[in-house]
């Protein structure tokens, strides 16, 4: 059986799931795009989603903070999805996908 492995990422989280050999393996995480956003806000620059509705300009250093405070947040990865060959990652037009089409200039 061909392994599939698929990212969805919403606003409020992410969901990896992998099928092989009828089973479903998951790997789940509250860090969808809204999420991230507050979390850059409040973490990366100390402000507020109810008061700052955009973090732009975001400095590097703000954006490292993000990534290491996210990093110690999450699971580790399980092995099945450590050695993945290749991921499918789908989503809405708001979601991290839709914007990497965008800036890449590509149609989904």
């Amino acid at each position: 059986t061909e392994e599939f492995i698929a990212w969805d990422s919403g606003g409020a989280s992410f969901q990896i799931t992998m099928k092989a050999d009828d089973h479903l393996y998951s790997y789940l995480g509250a860090f969808g795009s809204s999420v991230m956003l507050a979390m850059l806000l409040e973490e990366g620059q100390g402000a507020d989603l109810r008061t700052k509705m955009s973090p732009n300009p975001v400095t590097l250093q703000q954006a490292e903070a993000c990534v290491a405070f996210t990093k110690s947040q999450l699971a580790e990865p399980p092995g099945w999805l450590s050695g993945a060959p290749s991921v499918t990652a789908f989503g809405g037009r708001n979601s991290m996908w839709g914007l990497a089409t965008d800036v890449l200039g590509k149609v989904t």
